[in-house]
């Protein structure tokens, strides 16, 4: 072999070992900014919930189900990374709730996952019969859990329409469309229930939306079981 054919040789091998460098470097750095993006994550997730225990929506949550002889702490909440785009869920067996740090890192987002995950969890201590299997039962928490949320807040949803020349009907629909559209893409989540969340969340959405339970409740004890409402 020539010296100029064997240097040709050496200075593509060379670039080859850069190439596999750069990429083995590149994955090392991606998976290093993964890393501390879920601990960064965690961190903040864990700082909410510190937050959140000293507010109205979580000492309510409290004292309805000690009603039920549950007894909810800042302890029952865990937080982990999760694979799937996902707030949460709450674990019936173990009456636990799951928050998604990784998708929960913004406040706003963080407050309505969590309100989500109370209202499974107030829903399942109040109903006996509550199954977290039925698309029917799954479908009226995730439309109460929609009134909470920020993305879908009367306040400020009306608020902002009062700007704009609006009759109180088609104010009123467009509350109940962002409702509607919130608490089916949270029943789209559940395995057996995406095909026809839309489907389910209209058939409970009238008695479902009207309770706020347990919050403006003059006697918590006297609360209905979720699946007396439907």
């Amino acid at each position: 072999m020539s010296q100029t054919n064997q240097v040709k040789i050496n200075r593509k091998t060379n670039l080859v070992l850069r190439l596999e460098t750069l990429k083995a470097m590149s994955s090392y750095n991606q998976r290093e900014m993964v890393n501390r993006y879920n601990n960064y994550s965690k961190y903040q997730v864990k700082k909410y919930i510190k937050e959140f225990k000293i507010k109205d929506f979580w000492r309510v949550m409290q004292s309805a189900l000690l009603v039920h002889d549950r007894v909810l702490k800042a302890e029952d909440i865990i937080v982990g990374i999760c694979d799937e785009f996902s707030q949460g869920l709450y674990v019936p067996d173990e009456q636990k709730i799951i928050l998604c740090s990784n998708t929960l890192v913004r406040k706003l987002d963080f407050e309505d996952g969590i309100h989500r995950q109370l209202v499974k969890y107030y829903d399942h201590a109040r109903s006996e019969n509550y199954n977290l299997n039925n698309c029917r039962h799954l479908a009226c928490s995730e439309v109460r859990a929609a009134g909470f949320s920020n993305k879908c807040n009367m306040a400020a949803v009306r608020l902002s329409k009062l700007k704009g020349k609006k009759s109180k009907r088609e104010k009123l629909d467009a509350d109940n469309y962002c409702l509607k559209t919130l608490a089916s893409e949270y029943l789209s989540e559940t395995p057996g229930c995406q095909d026809h969340s839309e489907e389910y969340v209209n058939k409970v959405f009238e008695q479902c939306s009207q309770d706020h339970s347990p919050l403006g409740d003059v006697l918590v004890s006297k609360t209905r079981s979720l699946t007396d409402i439907l």
